[in-house]
């Protein structure tokens, strides 16, 4: 048995990323840590809206690319999940999200929030890799 040693922020979601094959925490500090289990090792990356740090409201997983879903206040937003960089923003609640879900076959996510809303969002789609090399001239 291994554990996750949570050492800065509360740990309030938890989930497994199966097409990144890693484990996603969020903590009630505003941080978002990768778990690669084979690896033993951790990225950390704080998330912040404005300027302060809120909680990681929701938290969930793109099945098809493995995307991280966060929900932050009332805010969504997407992280590609093997450099955790930012993709996409959504807004459109009135009050925090709590729950969020990735229907594949429609190529959407779904929020709810507190603020009784369900909101439909479509999902992000990893374009082909760029590829940035020069070739050499004939």
């Amino acid at each position: 048995s291994s554990g996750i040693n949570a050492e800065y922020g509360e740990v309030s979601h938890v989930v497994w990323n199966d097409v990144c094959s890693m484990w996603v925490t969020g903590s009630d500090d505003g941080t978002i840590r990768t778990w690669h289990v084979e690896k033993h090792d951790y990225l950390e990356m704080t998330v912040t809206v404005t300027d302060t740090q809120c909680p990681i409201t929701a938290l969930t997983c793109d099945l098809t690319n493995g995307a991280v879903i966060v929900g932050l206040q009332d805010i969504i937003r997407v992280y590609e999940g093997g450099t955790m960089k930012s993709v996409q923003t959504h807004s459109g609640h009135r009050d925090s999200v709590r729950g969020l879900m990735h229907v594949p076959e429609r190529s959407q996510y779904i929020s709810i929030a507190w603020d009784s809303s369900i909101c439909v969002w479509n999902a992000f789609k990893q374009g082909p890799r760029q590829n940035n090399s020069i070739s050499p001239l004939p």
